[in-house]
């Protein structure tokens, strides 16, 4: 009968002691994700300030991003737990775009990069990471999607805003002498030409001034650092003329035209 008795109260401290394990596994285990996530979304946060501040280099992976001047505190978050992946020239109805993928897997549920980016897996369209117009990662894992074609519009929209902000620079100079400008009729020259500047984007600063007309580094360049054009149509005639980096589903490259015309 005390051998018997022995046996419940040692089944009854193992049970005790199998729960107590198992409620400082799940803490750990909760802990453990809340500090994956915080990974996560630090490495998204610095690829989607590096594309910010270098849109012509387009998405590139976190662990190239950490790499970069600026960015080498991203070292500090870059682990192999995380996986990441990326894809460019993806097209939806209206764009092309560039995506990148982070995420971590539990190893109770692992399926492994390859499975994990394929088409069976994807938990919001159809298709597999790679040529998916919508994707999303398998609800068992943390997971983070970065996408380009977020902010095409609000960019399209920002440039616009950018050429008219120019134009009426020249047309306060056209009150002068009824005149945008003094070049020929049919010019087609860079913004940066006419006041002489020959550098890069990244390397332009300071104030120029174009026959009376006031000038900045925010008139000559778009956000992907390319060269805004004047077309001198005629003396009471001009556009503007901005090639983005924004690609439509077809790969054409989108442009961007303001005139003036004053009679």
């Amino acid at each position: 009968m005390f051998a018997f008795l022995l046996i419940a109260i040692g089944l009854a401290m193992f049970s005790t002691l199998d729960s107590a394990i198992s409620h400082v596994q799940e803490r750990f285990d909760y802990y453990r994700s809340q500090n994956i996530a915080y990974h996560i979304h630090a490495l998204g946060d610095g690829v989607k300030q590096f594309y910010f501040e270098n849109p012509a280099q387009g998405l590139i992976s976190p662990d190239l991003v950490a790499s970069r001047p600026g960015f080498e505190y991203l070292n500090l978050h870059v682990n192999d737990v995380i996986q990441f992946e990326t894809s460019s020239g993806i097209s939806d109805s209206v764009w092309k775009f560039n995506r990148v993928a982070l995420w971590f897997e539990s190893p109770k549920s692992y399926l492994g990069k390859s499975d994990y980016l394929g088409a069976s897996y994807n938990q919001c369209g159809t298709g597999d990471f790679y040529t998916a117009q919508s994707w999303c990662g398998n609800s068992n894992s943390l997971w983070l999607k970065i996408e380009t074609r977020s902010d095409k519009a609000e960019l399209i929209v920002a440039e616009k805003q950018r050429m008219q902000r120019t134009l009426q620079k020249f047309l306060r100079r056209y009150s002068d002498d009824r005149k945008f400008t003094t070049l020929a009729s049919g010019s087609v020259v860079s913004l940066a030409g006419i006041v002489g500047y020959t550098g890069t984007a990244a390397n332009c600063q300071g104030n120029f001034v174009f026959q009376g007309i006031p000038l900045s580094c925010d008139d000559f360049f778009n956000y992907w650092g390319i060269p805004i054009a004047l077309n001198q149509i005629s003396e009471d005639h001009i556009a503007l003329v901005n090639r983005t980096g924004v690609l439509q589903s077809s790969g054409q490259i989108v442009r961007l035209a303001e005139e003036a015309r004053l009679e």
